[in-house]
């Protein structure tokens, strides 16, 4: 099945399916890693349990403390695994960041791409079937497994309505921090609540697909900008803890001109989507959101609405 609450499910039976889907899809991925290799493997990973995390965020109401338990079970794994994904991630982010403003950087920073490259490949040296994180993260997936699979959430759309209310007043919040404060870690803690918001609009999206797929769309641009913008905060910090190894002096002063250029952009575009998908009242977000799902439960699915001649035969 699929990343998402289906028409007539029960809150318990999609959260311990969706979890169960996410686990077995990770182990899976992790037991065939010449499939996808193992970087892009630890990637899937990476994003299943952020994926997961997502979904626990959304039945909070109903998890009560069981909440922290597997949130930070799942946060450690993903983070056991973070510096495999950076080294690639800030490699390939260079690389659009060296596209986007070829007319301003004509040169291409050659001797800042060749030490990105070196790390990324000795990273992917460093891996191997047999890595002791693979084999941790397993561990970590099969005990996951089981926390998830013990939930018992009842059927409570009020509560589900509350879980997605809690993240999008979080997400509001840290917008406002990121305007008054904008260091890279108000940036990087507005990044992971819109992603979170995405992941809770994509698992209900159904509940109203006309509305709740272009806010999805959104978030996920909005998420995507940020995430941007993260890795080109990681790649400055690597800039100036690297010395001369890494770029000459005044590579690094024509990188940090790009750099600050790109990433004003990126925070100016970010708010401007961010103040419209964030502009409602938290109140008022949980009410509509709650009499979606309410809806939903009560007539059944959404369907398509234009000319006859416009609509599928039925």
């Amino acid at each position: 099945m699929s990343y998402r609450f289906e028409t007539g499910e029960r809150v318990d039976d999609a959260a311990r399916r969706i979890a169960d889907e996410q686990i077995q899809g990770a182990l899976a991925t992790l037991d065939d890693l010449d499939h996808l290799g193992i970087v892009e493997s630890v990637h899937d990973v990476r994003k299943r349990c952020k994926k997961l995390r997502g979904l626990a965020r959304l039945v909070r109401p109903s998890l009560g403390g069981g909440f922290s338990r597997l949130n930070v079970h799942f946060r450690d794994l993903s983070r056991g695994l973070s510096a495999i994904r950076d080294a690639h991630a800030v490699l390939e982010t260079f690389d659009h960041l060296v596209e986007a403003n070829r007319h301003h950087a004509p040169g291409g920073f050659p001797s800042v791409r060749a030490e990105l490259e070196r790390r990324s490949e000795e990273v992917s040296a460093s891996l191997s079937a047999g890595d002791e994180r693979l084999d941790v993260a397993r561990r970590q997936l099969r005990a996951g497994r089981l926390i998830a699979g013990s939930w018992d959430l009842g059927d409570d759309l009020d509560a589900i309505a509350a879980g997605v209310g809690a993240t999008y007043a979080r997400s509001r919040r840290a917008l406002k921090r990121s305007a008054t404060s904008p260091d890279d870690d108000a940036l990087h803690d507005w990044r992971k609540r819109v992603k979170y918001l995405w992941y809770e609009v994509r698992l209900l999206e159904m509940a109203a697909p006309s509305v709740l797929t272009p806010m999805g769309d959104g978030l996920k641009a909005l998420s995507d900008a940020l995430g941007d913008d993260h890795d080109l905060a990681v790649l400055s910090a690597w800039l100036h803890a690297g010395g001369e190894g890494f770029a000459t002096a005044s590579e690094r002063s024509e990188l940090d001109l790009v750099l600050a250029h790109q990433r004003a952009d990126l925070l100016r575009r970010s708010r401007r989507l961010g103040a419209r998908l964030l502009a409602e009242d938290t109140q008022a977000f949980t009410a509509r959101f709650g009499s979606y799902l309410a809806t939903w439960r009560a007539v059944g699915d959404e369907l398509p609405c234009g000319k006859i001649t416009s609509l599928p035969s039925s």
